[in-house]
């Protein structure tokens, strides 16, 4: 089962790299955290999070802790590396011992704020609690993150499928970039597409703008916006747990402001 906000962990490291479990992040994560270059990472507001966390990736994919989990991280050489994690699932008695069983890889290059990265995630769940009936999910992400100037750009694509009769698919890209205008002031821009199955199409767009007083607090403000086509029912999901649908052709618009402390 997925966590929804809080994971823990356990383990031991050395030249070997480092093995670890708990309620962890599965590797895909990493990847898709690289392409997103704004100072909060995923904890943003950005409208192009929530496209990509729904639909295309859904609690299966990068968002969340998964119980249960064993996690292997390779040493960094030259700038290489590779993670791979496997979780037990937490399967209850009607969805049968590989409910919610999930793995998945990742390889990731790092040198300063160029980032480029492959994930990989397999995951097994049934479409209600009471179903017997499991498919699998399988996700594919390529990202990158490149420092021209002042500008940090950060770019994904990721595919998603699961092996259901009516055939359920998704993909999406995103492009967003980070323009560091000061020790103190920083802009975010962002955009995504999703296509889905049966002529599902969105677009997000998103602006922001970050004050840091410090290094361990900063003022931000985001404005973000989904344009659905007839068939897309994409909401804001980022803002509540229960990943929320809109009607379908309907474009919201969401707003935030708010102070951040981190220690």
């Amino acid at each position: 089962q997925v966590s929804t906000n809080r994971g823990y962990g356990a383990g031991v490291s050395g030249p070997f790299g480092s093995v670890a479990m708990g309620s962890l992040y599965m590797p895909i994560y990493w990847v898709f955290l690289d392409s997103d270059v704004a100072l909060y990472g995923l904890s943003n507001m950005a409208a192009i999070m929530s496209l990509e966390h729904t639909a295309v990736l859904g609690k299966s994919g990068t968002g969340g802790f998964y119980d249960t989990t064993v996690r292997y991280r390779s040493p960094e050489v030259n700038g290489f590396s590779t993670e791979l994690g496997y979780s037990y699932g937490n399967s209850s008695i009607e969805n049968g011992p590989n409910q919610n069983r999930t793995s998945g890889f990742n390889v990731r290059y790092r040198n300063g704020f160029t980032k480029l990265g492959y994930g990989f995630n397999r995951h097994e769940s049934a479409p209600t609690e009471t179903s017997s009936e499991l498919y699998t999910q399988t996700t594919h992400v390529v990202s990158g993150n490149y420092q021209w100037g002042g500008v940090i750009w950060g770019a994904n694509y990721m595919y998603t499928e699961r092996d259901t009769d009516a055939r359920w698919f998704a993909s999406a890209k995103m492009v967003n970039a980070r323009i560091v205008l000061d020790e103190h002031n920083d802009l975010t821009f962002g955009v995504s597409q999703r296509i889905g199955a049966a002529g599902a199409r969105a677009w997000a767009a998103h602006a922001g703008y970050i004050y840091s007083f410090n290094p361990n607090t900063q003022l931000y403000t985001y404005v973000s916006h989904i344009n659905n086509n007839s068939h897309s029912t994409q909401g804001f999901s980022l803002l509540s747990e229960d990943y929320p649908s809109v009607a379908a052709g309907y474009d919201p618009w969401a707003g935030t402001l708010g102070i951040r402390w981190s220690f």
